[in-house]
């Protein structure tokens, strides 16, 4: 967390919040770079050799008035998000640009799953979502992409998949 609120920004440098390992299984969790004042939040690296497995958890990052942090989520044969969300975020007016998110894998599963790059500072863009996958599996065979209000993730809700950068 970084609570700065500094005169230059841009002249600090974001930091990064890293797992790596064969198999990361996330359940419950919360994996979060925030920044609360004018800076930007820092990034967020996710790298398993084999599998990367997200059961009602959140990996995030949340800025104020800065940019939000980059999510580079990674894993070699496949990533699931049952009740979870990869959000980058930028809650402040004026505030960034929502942080770019990258998610590459060979399968991505999606079940009430959100991949998200959203602010909601007037004049400011989105982040950039790229995903480089071989296949989408969403629960339901319900999968939203885009649109240019920022849904809400809700794990008790109607369950839905959402892939999402919106301003």
């Amino acid at each position: 967390a970084n609570g700065a609120t500094v005169a230059n920004p841009g002249a600090l440098r974001p930091t990064v919040l890293s797992l790596v390992a064969p198999v990361i299984e996330l359940d419950g969790a919360i994996v979060n770079a925030t920044a609360t004042g004018n800076a930007n939040a820092s990034r967020i690296d996710i790298q398993a050799g084999e599998r990367l497995d997200l059961k009602d958890s959140h990996v995030a990052t949340d800025a104020n008035r800065g940019n939000g942090g980059p999510v580079r989520v990674q894993a070699g044969r496949g990533i699931r998000l049952k009740n979870s969300a990869v959000t980058t975020s930028v809650s402040g007016d004026p505030g960034g640009n929502g942080g770019d998110i990258e998610v590459q894998t060979e399968l991505l599963l999606l079940d009430n799953g959100f991949i998200q790059a959203n602010t909601v500072a007037r004049g400011a863009s989105g982040g950039d979502v790229r995903i480089d996958v071989g296949a989408v599996v969403a629960a339901g065979n319900r999968l939203m992409v885009g649109g240019d209000q920022p849904l809400r993730f809700n794990r008790e809700g109607p369950r839905v998949n959402v892939i999402q950068a919106a301003a």
